[in-house]
């Protein structure tokens, strides 16, 4: 297995933990949150499932444009 398999392995493992740190922070930056029709457990969900995809290229070494339609999609 190659390093670049192995994070993405990792990541897609971590992926709600990642998720959930940068929902923290990125609350935290912000000091007024406007027109958010989604709950946290949503905004978490939107954010792994982006992280995920970073995972996936890295262990399927997918070509760039597989990749741009994943996260358009």
């Amino acid at each position: 297995m190659d390093n670049l398999h192995f994070l993405g392995e990792k990541i897609l493992e971590k992926k709600y933990e990642i998720a959930k740190m940068v929902h923290t922070n990125r609350l935290a930056d912000l000091k007024e949150v406007k027109d958010i029709n989604l709950t946290n457990e949503e905004i978490i969900e939107l954010r792994a499932t982006f992280i995920s995809y970073f995972g996936q290229a890295l262990m399927e070494k997918n070509d760039q444009k597989t990749i741009f339609d994943q996260i358009v999609k």
